[in-house]
């Protein structure tokens, strides 16, 4: 009944018409030296909430229509063909590679082979804890420049991650720590160097960062406004972009560290100190996976090392050690300032 009072009550906030400009949020809006009490707590989070739903303008909310209906189109439309095709629109560097016949045919079949698996995912992936999660991610993504083929490669990586974990470590015999850690760090080390997701490597690192960040933040955001859970209203995306801006702004660690702070508010979503883990172990797995370059010893190694070695968060006692430091390398930044 607490919990419901309190979704109640953030409902209320984004629904209530609000006049206050939108200002620099860092500056404007600075956290209780410790946000230990919850009416601290949440008096500071619905301030947040009433700022991002005063800052959205009519032309954010229809440049979110435009992604969605793109994004309907694209998966409405897509075969086989439509996959390759929509890939050499958005990689027209790999005519300058220097790519034999043979060699573009097999490059031609990955693409298409990828078809079914990205259509059948695109409805149901166990890589989302539901639709709105994907949608989230997907609309924060595109707003830092991410196109659909982009990003549906990059969740097609996402979703054998999914399959590397359940074979590797399964359930009921590792701990979901261990589970968790291996699948973002496998995530990230295959996408820097899948040639699918682009053909330099810097922009693969660049394209696999978007992605997987704004993967965790879409959690860290529906925390907070649990409407999106059960709607795909562009005016809420709206809403959870200009929200995500705020935590993004912020370089005042204790403000910053508040939307981390708490275990579970509103929604069913995981600890909130699981983003940072999370966001740690994607950085780990994008620098290895870049490190080692196309013919590296296979990730699991890697990560076995890592986890032996301590030099991945395993748990959340370490993921709240390891807060300062994803603040002060701004990997919670899908693209560094």
């Amino acid at each position: 009944m607490k919990s419901t009072m309190k979704c109640m009550l953030m409902l209320l906030v984004l629904l209530t018409t609000l006049s206050s400009p939108m200002t620099s949020f860092a500056r404007e809006h600075t956290a209780p030296a410790e946000l230990q009490r919850e009416v601290e707590f949440e008096a500071f989070m619905e301030e947040a909430l009433q700022i991002a739903r005063a800052s959205v303008t009519p032309e954010q909310i229809a440049a979110i229509k435009r992604m969605l209906a793109e994004e309907e189109a694209f998966f409405a439309n897509l075969t086989p063909e439509s996959l390759w095709d929509a890939w050499l629109l958005e990689n027209p560097d790999v005519f300058m590679l220097g790519l034999s016949e043979r060699e573009m045919f097999a490059l031609q079949q990955r693409v298409v082979a990828q078809h079914e698996m990205i259509a059948a995912t695109n409805q149901v992936s166990p890589l989302f804890f539901g639709n709105w999660h994907r949608d989230i991610a997907r609309a924060f993504s595109s707003e830092d420049g991410l196109s659909a083929v982009t990003r549906t490669f990059i969740e097609a990586v996402g979703f054998e991650a999914v399959l590397e974990t359940n074979l590797a470590f399964p359930g009921g015999r590792y701990s979901e720590y261990r589970r968790d850690a291996f699948r973002h760090y496998w995530w990230n080390f295959r996408s820097v160097q899948d040639i699918l997701i682009g053909i330099s490597q810097d922009g693969r690192v660049r394209s696999t960062r978007i992605y997987t960040t704004n993967y965790e933040l879409a959690r860290t955001v529906a925390r907070f406004m649990p409407q999106l859970i059960t709607s795909e209203l562009a005016p809420l995306l709206a809403q959870a972009l200009a929200f995500r801006q705020q935590i993004l702004d912020y370089r005042n660690f204790v403000s910053w560290s508040a939307y981390f702070a708490r275990q579970r508010y509103c929604t069913h979503s995981k600890y909130a100190i699981h983003d940072i883990m999370d966001l740690y172990n994607n950085e780990k797995g994008r620098r290895d996976g870049v490190a080692s370059g196309a013919f590296s010893p296979t990730p699991r190694a890697q990560f076995n090392s890592r986890w032996a070695a301590g030099t991945l968060v395993r748990n959340l006692d370490e993921a709240q050690g390891r807060k300062r430091f994803i603040f002060n390398n701004w990997l919670a930044h899908p693209i560094t300032p």
